[in-house]
């Protein structure tokens, strides 16, 4: 079909790449259209371009005790 030929002109080939960093991006002619007309669209509507570098720095570990929610022993009571 149409819509499996682009998509496979897009990933090399590939229905999917398992490689990681890869997922959501694509390569070639087709993606390259795609990234420009999202661009223009953008720019008509006003929408500005997200500068921000984004951290994972206001972000915190997870207390190692939550975790025991979820334990066998703990959930025999449970029925679900």
């Amino acid at each position: 079909s149409k819509v499996i030929n682009q998509i496979l002109s897009m990933r090399g080939g590939k229905m999917n790449d398992p490689e990681f960093g890869t997922r959501m991006t694509g390569e070639g002619v087709y993606a390259d259209h795609l990234q420009k007309l999202f661009q223009i669209i953008c720019k008509k509507l006003g929408y500005k371009p997200c500068e921000e570098h984004l951290s994972a720095g206001s972000f915190r570990r997870v207390d190692p005790n939550q975790l025991e929610l979820f334990e066998i022993e703990q959930m025999q009571g449970i029925q679900v």
